[in-house]
C-alpha cells in the first residue's frame, strides 16, 4: 500500500512538473521575443531602401503644346522635369541638350523650319539612362498661310464619314469637320496629275493621306479648318535618333565608333560636312572627340551609314 502510495505520488509530481514547463513554453511563445522583431524590421528597411533607390518621378509637361502654331520661325521649350536631369529637344532640322537647373526647371530656345515641325522631348537621368519622352508637333507660319489661324491638327488620315475627318495624331485620335469654305492645298505632283486626267478623286481626301489642317478653335473645343494642305508620298516623320555613348576611338577619315550605354552595342557612325560637334553648347571640332568620351550622339539611320547631325560632348 506504501508503494501504491509513493508511485502514485511520483506520477502526480511529473505531471505537475510537465504542465509547468508546457505553461512556461506556451507563454515564451506570446511574447514580442527577438526573433519576431527582426523579421517584420527587416522588411521595413528592404522596403525603405527600395523607396530610396526609386528617383522621383515627375510628368514631363513643356510648353509650348502639340498643335501650337507660332508666327516665327523660333519658339522657346519650357518646363520642369526631375532637377539636373538633361533635356533633349531635337527635330530633323536641329537639336538641343541642356541641364534641368536645381529646381528641375528648363527652357530652350529652338529653331524652327517654315511649316510644319515634329519634335521630340527626352529626359535622361543623371546616368544617361531614358526617361521620359513626348512628341510635339509646332507649325511655324508660311506667307500664304490665312493669318487668322491659332491651331494645327496634323496626322494620318484614319476614318473618313461624310465630312467628318479622324486623323491620328501625335496624341490620339482627332475628329473635324470639313467644310465647304475650308481650303485645300494638295502637293503639285497630284495636281498636276488630276488636271491633265481630269480626275476629281485623286484631288480628295482619302485615308491614309497625312493631312495638315489649319485653322482656329471656336466655342473653346470647336476646331474650325480653314486650311488643309494635303501629302500623300513622304510624309513628315522625325527620322533622327539618338544615343548616350561613350567614345571608343577618335575621328579618323571622318569615321568614329561608340558604345551604346544603353546596351554596351557597338555603333559607327559618319561625319559630313553638315554635321556639329559642340562643347558645352559651343561649337568645337573633332579634336575633341577622343577615346572614352562621354556624349550624346543625333544621327540618321540611313541603312547603309549612320550619319551624324549634330553630337554634344558631356563633362
Amino acid at each position: 500500500m506504501k508503494l501504491i502510495n509513493r508511485v502514485a505520488k511520483i506520477i502526480i509530481f511529473t505531471i505537475f512538473i510537465c504542465a509547468i514547463g508546457y505553461l512556461l513554453y506556451w507563454l515564451w511563445q506570446r511574447q514580442p521575443g527577438m526573433h519576431a522583431i527582426e523579421k517584420p524590421s527587416a522588411k521595413i528597411q528592404q522596403s525603405e531602401l527600395e523607396d530610396q533607390q526609386k528617383a522621383p518621378q515627375l510628368e514631363l509637361n513643356i510648353l509650348p503644346v502639340d498643335g501650337t502654331i507660332v508666327s516665327e520661325n523660333k519658339v522657346q521649350f519650357q518646363g520642369k522635369i526631375n532637377p539636373d536631369e538633361y533635356i533633349l529637344i531635337y527635330s530633323n532640322s536641329s537639336q538641343y541638350v541642356t541641364n534641368a537647373k536645381s529646381d528641375g526647371k528648363f527652357q530652350l530656345d529652338v529653331d524652327l523650319e517654315p511649316g510644319l515641325n515634329i519634335i521630340v522631348a527626352q529626359t535622361l537621368q543623371k546616368d544617361l539612362t531614358q526617361n521620359q519622352s513626348t512628341r510635339v508637333s509646332i507649325y511655324s507660319k508660311e506667307k500664304d498661310d490665312p493669318p487668322e489661324i491659332n491651331t494645327l491638327l496634323s496626322g494620318n488620315v484614319k476614318n473618313i464619314f461624310d465630312n467628318l475627318i479622324t486623323l491620328t495624331t501625335t496624341n490620339g485620335e482627332k475628329t473635324f469637320r470639313q467644310k465647304s469654305s475650308t481650303k485645300i492645298t494638295l502637293p503639285e505632283d497630284i495636281s498636276i496629275s488630276a488636271k491633265k486626267q481630269n480626275n476629281l478623286k485623286d484631288e480628295s481626301i482619302r485615308i491614309g493621306d497625312y493631312l495638315i489642317a489649319l485653322g482656329t478653335v471656336e466655342n473653346e473645343k470647336d476646331f474650325n479648318a480653314l486650311l488643309i494642305k494635303l501629302i500623300r508620298e513622304n510624309k513628315p516623320q522625325n527620322t533622327i535618333v539618338f544615343t548616350s555613348s561613350q567614345f571608343l576611338t577618335g575621328v579618323k577619315q571622318n569615321l568614329f565608333s561608340v558604345k551604346n550605354l544603353k546596351d554596351s552595342k557597338i555603333i559607327e557612325f559618319v561625319l559630313d560636312k553638315n554635321s556639329k560637334i559642340l562643347d558645352g553648347n559651343q561649337k568645337t571640332d573633332i579634336k575633341n572627340i577622343i577615346k572614352d568620351k562621354k556624349a550624346i550622339v543625333f544621327y540618321q539611320d540611313q541603312g547603309s551609314k549612320n550619319l551624324v547631325t549634330s553630337i554634344y560632348l558631356l563633362p
